[in-house]
């Protein structure tokens, strides 16, 4: 058996393998390969999620923006755009806000990110339209004064400047329209006024002006002052009943001008205006004719007395009845019978060549009145007037020539030289013979008329008084 020796003979060294220093060097190298590497990928990573963050925020997604900056930690200016987004966020939701018209909220919400793009001129944006959404509701409502300060508060938003206007004419309308109910017309004109015009203000200022001019007219009206009165409620025009009241003016002008004219003693002018358009109206016209009329009687029937026309006179005042002191005028226009004898003698004829009797029908217990009238070519002039009472005679005393007798009789009442003894008289030309009336005297002669009695030689043709 061979020894083997060698078996157990210490091996002689292997050549040590480089297996394990190439791995170690290896693992040293991966590792400082590892070391390089593995933070520049992380940092590669953390840049790419920077600027997908940044993205985000450039696109507005801030929700997503804050959560890629706030995974990033402290990595750059992650916190400030972690800030940043939050406020994004914030303005986000206040534009929502405002979007939705919430604009206190919305205001609120961009006042707290001042500086943040246009958060400032949003929040005043806002605050504005809070009030210009204020001043609408309570323009609605009917709070005019109120919605004009909330639309001044919006600062020229929209149309707020015009709006705050409006409501400032709206306030002034609506308080002139409760002066006018209230009657305080002086005070709704100057409101009516200054609402420019807002609904129809200009015509409730005109309706307003009537009114004045109405209650004005009326004033005067009660106060008697109707010419006035009459100026003021012809401006009134057809406000309530100012026509009415016009209409009544003038007839109470009418009665007053009447009235005057009656104290006047113009009655013919009062009955004139009573006849007129508006004195046909006045209160008591039937009344007031009657006494005008009856007063121009009386006015004519002292003028015929005036005038010794007794009778037309009487006849005048006995008409008027009981009318003021008519009765007792109508008795005054009677004469006491004159004395018998000559009542007169034209002193252009005072010779007496010849003498006449007469001799009235004493049977008849008449009274009556004798004239004599010389005939002078065409003319008849009187010569002589005699009376001669019932049952007595009469002489007179006449220069010779021709004459024309009439005679008039009566058994009433004697009114005087001018109209004797009125319609009772009985009055008549004597006459020589059925167609002769010229009586001749000559001188020396005493004659004798004899009239209407049994042995009574002259007749008589029946004459008007009027002619008499």
């Amino acid at each position: 058996m061979e020894n083997n020796t060698r078996g157990n003979e210490t091996a002689p060294a292997r050549k040590k393998s480089k297996a394990p220093w190439i791995i170690a060097i290896v693992v040293a190298l991966l590792a400082a390969a590892a070391a390089i590497l593995i933070p520049r990928l992380m940092e590669q990573r953390r840049l790419e999620r920077y600027d997908q963050g940044t993205e985000f925020l450039s696109q507005k997604n801030y929700e997503q923006a804050r959560e890629v900056f706030l995974a990033l930690g402290d990595y750059k200016d992650a916190s400030d755009r972690v800030v940043y987004a939050e406020k994004g966020i914030a303005y986000t939701e206040a534009k929502a806000a405002m979007d939705k018209g919430d604009y206190e909220t919305a205001a609120a919400g961009f006042e707290k990110l001042t500086g943040f793009e246009d958060a400032g001129a949003l929040a005043e944006e806002c605050r504005n339209a809070a009030a210009y959404a204020e001043g609408k509701a309570l323009f609605e409502a009917g709070s005019y004064t109120e919605a004009s300060e909330a639309f001044t508060r919006a600062n020229g938003y929209k149309d707020a400047q015009a709006l705050a206007e409006e409501s400032l004419n709206a306030a002034a309308y609506v308080e002139g329209k409760a002066l006018f109910e209230a009657g305080s017309f002086a005070d709704a004109l100057e409101a009516f006024t200054r609402a420019n015009g807002y609904q129809d203000a200009e015509a409730m200022a005109e309706e307003t002006r009537r009114a004045i001019a109405y209650e004005s007219g009326k004033a005067l009206l009660d106060e008697g002052s109707y010419a006035e009165a009459v100026e003021e409620l012809e401006q009134a025009g057809d406000y309530k009943d100012a026509q009415t009241l016009i209409l009544q003016c003038r007839v109470l002008m009418a009665g007053q001008e009447i009235k005057d004219a009656m104290e006047s003693g113009d009655y013919a002018g009062a009955l004139k205006l009573l006849d007129s358009q508006y004195g046909k109206s006045v209160d008591g016209h039937d009344a007031l004719v009657k006494e005008c009329k009856n007063w121009i009687k009386y006015g004519e029937a002292e003028e015929a007395l005036s005038k010794g026309k007794n009778y037309t006179a009487y006849k005048a005042f006995k008409a008027l009845g009981s009318f003021e002191d008519a009765r007792d005028r109508a008795s005054g226009c009677i004469v006491p019978l004159p004395s018998t004898g000559e009542t007169y003698r034209n002193p252009s004829y005072k010779s007496s060549g010849c003498s006449l009797k007469i001799v009235p029908n004493t049977a008849s217990g008449t009274s009556t009145y004798f004239k004599v009238y010389k005939v002078e070519g065409e003319k008849e002039i009187l010569v002589s007037c005699v009376f001669i009472r019932g049952g007595a005679t009469a002489t007179i005393k006449l220069p010779a020539g021709t004459y024309v007798l009439k005679t008039a009789n009566s058994t009433g009442d004697w009114y005087g030289a001018t109209e004797m003894f009125g319609d009772e008289g009985y009055y008549q030309r004597l006459m020589v013979t059925s167609g002769n009336d010229r009586f001749k005297l000559n001188r020396g002669g005493q004659y004798v008329l004899t009239m209407k009695t049994q042995n009574g030689d002259v007749t008589g043709k029946k004459e008007p008084a009027s002619s008499f």
